[in-house]
């Protein structure tokens, strides 16, 4: 993945707009990343930062929420289709669970 913009780190330590990191999701409690950029100690952020962060990924606005809580189809935080309660093959959750929201 790569980031949209500039990041600044609570380390003092500035992240370059378009600088490449990984994101692993934790089954255990989707609202929580692990975050890995080269030549830095990986840290936990929440899902939803990294959704903001990344350029792979797209954010979900409170009238789209309303809609996929009724629905039976939820979008990842990559954007494939997925339950609700569902992860997608890249290993990213549901919006709703990365939110907390079930």
């Amino acid at each position: 993945m790569t980031t949209k913009k500039e990041v600044a780190l609570k380390s003092g330590k500035v992240i370059a707009e378009g600088s490449e990191f990984e994101a692993t999701f934790n089954r255990e409690n989707p609202s929580s990343c692990l975050v890995k950029f080269e030549g830095l100690d990986a840290f936990n952020t929440t899902s939803e930062r990294v959704a903001k962060l990344a350029n792979e990924m797209q954010l979900i606005d409170f009238c789209d929420l309303e809609e996929v809580a009724m629905d039976s189809i939820c979008p990842s935080l990559l954007g494939y289709d997925v339950e609700p309660d569902g992860w997608d093959e890249e290993g990213s959750p549901s919006w709703l669970l990365a939110l907390g929201l079930i």
